[in-house]
């Protein structure tokens, strides 16, 4: 039997070149799917946008956690918005590095911090808010239990993708399998309910949890207490 994919190293080898090509449109892929996906893309830079509307009335002053923040793409606005502090967790060095490279160019080392560790190796976070972007997609229910624990204290907002009917879903779980489960053994995104998501959120945290839909997310939705914006 082969082995399943090693999540480190996984992203390792992914994380930077997804950024660019999910994000920023600027590195093509030797892969026909990636770059059909990369441009098929902007649910996800939807999704980045309107996490900072959420996020943006709520974090003055405050302390906010980003769980699998990649490069940082969020730092320096979060920072501008009034954060007191951003402090950002991957497990891929290579994220890490260059999160911590592009803050020196930004200036906004005072206030935004990197640091490498898996989601089970978290502390107790002290933190005012914790979110992610689509983290939960790739994590056991161990791991979702984990991060809701070391933030129990924190409002939150998690990006996950929706487990219900819809042709861009079905597509994407085409995608999923030709580009990741046949090649990782097993190692690929999930879809999860909200009723799955609140039953381990609601076992740590006390915050009354909501749910933010927008076509423009695709089968994407957002898992928060913060008050959600019309």
């Amino acid at each position: 039997m082969n082995k399943r994919t090693d999540p480190k190293s996984f992203w390792e080898n992914k994380i930077l070149t997804w950024e660019n090509g999910r994000y920023k449109e600027k590195e093509s892929s030797s892969s026909m799917l990636e770059n059909i996906a990369n441009k098929s893309s902007n649910s996800l830079r939807f999704r980045l946008e309107i996490t900072k509307v959420l996020l943006k009335d709520h974090i003055i002053g405050k302390s906010v956690f980003e769980i699998g923040c990649g490069s940082g793409m969020l730092a320096k606005d979060l920072v501008y918005m009034g954060a007191r502090q951003y402090v950002g967790y991957d497990f891929a060095a290579s994220a890490i590095e260059k999160a911590k490279l592009v803050a020196q160019e930004q200036n906004i080392t005072d206030k935004a911090s990197f640091f490498e560790a898996s989601v089970l190796d978290l502390p107790d976070l002290e933190a005012d808010v914790v979110f992610s972007l689509g983290l939960v997609d790739w994590l056991d229910d161990d791991e979702i239990a984990h991060l809701f624990k070391v933030g129990q204290q924190a409002h939150f907002l998690h990006a996950f993708s929706e487990k219900r009917f819809s042709v861009s879903q079905m597509i994407h779980r085409l995608y999923v399998f030709v580009s990741y489960g046949h090649k990782t053994n097993g190692y690929q995104p999930r879809y999860q309910t909200t009723q799955e998501l609140a039953d381990i959120a609601n076992k740590y945290n006390n915050h009354e949890a909501k749910v933010y839909r927008n076509p423009q997310l695709s089968f994407g939705a957002l898992f928060t207490s913060l008050p959600i914006v019309s």
